[in-house]
Formats: structure tokens, C-alpha cells, sequence
């Protein structure tokens, strides 16, 4: 699957309280420093796509994203630790 352009995070006070009850939402902008992987989310869940990567403290989250209006731009629903099978996935892409 090629993967969708991706340059930042588009945050408002309602998607950053959401993700600050689980984590701070700068552990996860720090995942654009490094390396993630793109899975695309199942029709059951909310988001177009799930990142999975390391945050800024080193602890692997995924993070459901859903387009915005603005290309390359990607709005942060939801953030939590990987399943195991994201984990799997991002393991073999040879991301965690």
C-alpha cells in the first residue's frame, strides 16, 4: 500500500484532551521525528488510518488519523498502545 503524505499533526483543545487522557499528545507529534508505519483502520473503527510508532519517550503507540481538508495534514482521534497484530506489522516493517 503506497502510504499518504504526511507532514503534521492537526490539533485543536478537542483532540488534545481527547489523546491527553491516555498520553501527552507531544510523546505522540514526536512520532513525525522518527520512523512509523501505516496500517489502513478496519471499517469498525473510527479513522481512515492507524500510525504506529515510537512516541518521544520511546513507548510504541498507535494513533487513529483521519484526513483533514489540507493535504499532508492528518487529525489525531484516538491514541493508545498497538495489538498485538499492529505490533506484528510494525515489527516487520522493521519499525518497534
Amino acid at each position: 500500500m503506497p502510504e499518504p503524505e504526511f507532514t503534521e499533526f492537526e490539533w485543536d483543545d478537542g483532540n488534545m484532551d481527547k489523546i491527553a487522557q491516555r498520553v501527552d499528545p507531544e510523546e505522540i507529534d514526536a512520532m513525525l521525528d522518527g520512523d512509523f508505519v501505516w496500517l489502513r483502520n478496519s471499517r469498525e473503527r473510527s479513522g481512515d488510518y492507524i500510525l504506529v510508532g515510537r512516541g518521544k519517550s520511546g513507548t510504541p503507540w498507535a494513533v487513529s488519523v483521519v484526513r483533514t481538508g489540507t493535504q499532508g495534514v492528518w487529525r489525531p482521534i484516538n491514541a493508545e498502545p498497538p495489538t498485538g497484530q499492529e505490533k506484528a506489522q510494525a515489527q516487520k516493517e522493521g519499525i518497534l
